[in-house]
């Protein structure tokens, strides 16, 4: 057994936890922006 084998797995903990929150960072304020626009344009193209 390798010596460095045991801290793959918190390795990959730890970047799986940024990804996530480089995500949410990311998408959340994106998907934010979209809601508004829907909201502001689904009015007037419905009536």
């Amino acid at each position: 057994m390798r010596r460095g084998q045991n801290w793959t797995p918190i390795y990959l903990v730890i970047i799986i936890a940024i990804a996530v929150i480089l995500l949410f960072t990311i998408v959340k304020p994106m998907f934010t922006q979209a809601g508004q626009y829907v909201q502001s344009t689904l009015p007037s193209v419905l009536f």
